[in-house]
Parts: structure tokens; C-alpha cells; sequence
């Protein structure tokens, strides 16, 4: 009985690190498309790390396929808030859209994510 339980928690424990850790790449990725979008805005060219096939950004065709994936690792909370990030950086191409808006946007969705990483992955007590 108490190895089921210890391995319970063992399983728990290893759900909550790939949860955190996907959390983490999600966020970065859409962070590196965003930074790429802008540098495409402001010069004309994409970054060179940033790979386009028939002018899909590969690096988000990833995210949304990490995002559907993984919807039941990242629970709700975190995958609605990552899908409405990715949904925000996915129109944000358009050179007509608003950037100033695009990013209070962008910020709020951050300040979300990370409120709910610290309530989630770094509960004090």
C-alpha cells in the first residue's frame, strides 16, 4: 500500500515539473515569434532563427500542435490563457493591426501566466 501511494505522488510530482516546463517553452516560443513579427515589422525581414515555409512560421505551427497536445497536461487555466496568447501573436503579422494595443494585450495575458505560475508551481506552506 504505501508503494502505490509513494508511487502516486512520484507521478504527481512528474506531471507538475512537465506541466511547468511546458508552460515555460510555450511562453518562450510565442515570445520569440512576437520578437520576430516585430522585427519583421520594423525592417522588413525575418529573423534568421526564425524558420517560414510557404509563409507559416514554423516555430508557431509547433506551439499550436504543443497546444493541443498537451491540453490535458497544462490544465485549462493555462491552456486557455497560452491559446489566447498564441491567438493574439498568430493575427499580429498584419503590418495595419496596432502594435501599442498588440502588446497592453500581450502584457495582460504575461501578467496572467505568471500570477498563475506562482500560484500553481510556487505555493508557499
Amino acid at each position: 500500500m504505501r508503494y502505490k501511494a509513494q508511487l502516486e505522488i512520484e507521478k504527481e510530482k512528474r506531471a507538475f515539473n512537465e506541466r511547468y516546463e511546458l508552460v515555460k517553452t510555450i511562453n518562450r516560443n510565442l515570445e520569440r515569434v512576437k520578437n520576430a513579427y516585430k522585427t519583421l515589422r520594423d525592417t522588413g525581414h525575418m529573423p534568421s532563427d526564425i524558420l517560414v515555409v510557404r509563409n507559416e512560421t514554423l516555430l508557431l505551427s509547433e506551439t499550436d500542435m504543443d497546444l493541443q497536445l498537451h491540453q490535458a497536461l497544462l490544465t485549462e487555466k493555462f491552456h486557455d490563457l497560452l491559446k489566447k496568447r498564441y491567438e493574439l501573436v498568430r493575427h499580429i503579422w498584419d503590418k495595419n493591426k496596432d502594435w501599442d494595443t498588440f502588446i497592453k494585450e500581450w502584457d495582460l495575458l504575461n501578467e496572467n501566466i505568471q500570477k498563475e505560475m506562482k500560484t500553481t508551481f510556487f505555493r508557499l506552506g
